[in-house]
């Protein structure tokens, strides 16, 4: 069985579109390096909203593999505002 990570990789590509030459295997490195300790840093109290946002970033970190984690946490104050 997949973890969520997994599915939302997965379900991302297939309903994006994505040109799958980027291949899942390759796609299962990319992880998102904000967690739950960066969002209460942030004021955010711990909610399951955490996980959506996490989705969120790591749906656009598979369009920047480069993406910087300052990038991935202003991506989660866009989120929550």
């Amino acid at each position: 069985r997949l973890n969520k990570s997994k599915e939302a990789i997965l379900l991302y590509t297939i309903i994006s579109g994505k040109d799958l030459g980027l291949k899942f295997f390759e796609m299962e490195n990319i992880k998102i390096q904000t967690d739950g300790n960066d969002l209460k840093e942030m004021g955010i109290n711990p909610s399951k909203k955490y996980t959506e946002c996490f989705d969120y970033i790591l749906k656009k970190k598979l369009d920047n593999p480069d993406m910087t984690k300052q990038e991935e946490l202003e991506l989660a104050k866009k989120f929550f505002k």
